[in-house]
């Protein structure tokens, strides 16, 4: 107990910079980092509070400093019947069920980035997120990245790409994760 006495009284949330620094996408192209840094909104949410709600439009990228978020998908008919006619994928952040067919919640903390399957579709929200503790977050609007995917369009290296490959490596990890070729083996 003595030892905690030298502890510090709070622990300092990341910057910006670190933060936004650690997302794939963003390391492209300094310019583009330097303009979505610069367009950054720190937000705050209490207990409870939504910050997303199923049906909800695409507001931009969250990314989490501090706290905790939990993320509640209710599969519906409507989904459903869109996944099997079309193969369409909800625009949830959570990526277990890869059926999409079953609830499912999951809570992220510090450094996870939401909201990237949104502004890339303009589909509305298929879940809820909800701030699970006292919650700090930066938010770039949807304005700010629909004009940095319509500035940032090298045919080899586009933005658009770049976040694509980021949504689609997270989408893939629970389908690769079941397949025998892939099985860690002890």
């Amino acid at each position: 107990m003595k030892r905690l006495w030298h502890s510090p009284t709070c622990i300092r949330p990341y910057s910006a910079h670190t933060l936004l620094g650690d997302i794939l996408w963003l390391q492209q192209d300094d310019e583009l980092y330097d303009s979505i840094l610069d367009s950054v909104k720190v937000m705050s949410y209490v207990y409870g509070q939504r910050l997303i709600d199923v049906g909800d439009a695409p507001s931009g990228i969250y990314v989490i400093v501090a706290g905790m978020v939990k993320v509640v998908f209710e599969p519906t008919a409507k989904n459903e019947e869109e996944r099997r006619k079309y193969g369409k994928i909800p625009n949830t952040e959570l990526t277990a069920d890869v059926t999409y067919s079953h609830h499912e919640e999951d809570f992220f903390s510090t450094g996870y980035v939401m909201g990237e399957v949104g502004c890339l579709t303009r589909e509305p929200s298929a879940c809820t997120i909800l701030a699970e503790t006292s919650l700090i977050v930066y938010h770039v609007e949807m304005e700010v990245i629909r004009g940095a995917l319509a500035k940032f369009t090298d045919p080899y290296d586009s933005m658009e790409s770049h976040m694509w490959r980021s949504v689609g490596i997270r989408r893939a990890m629970p389908i690769v994760a079941t397949m025998p070729e892939y099985e860690v083996s002890d």
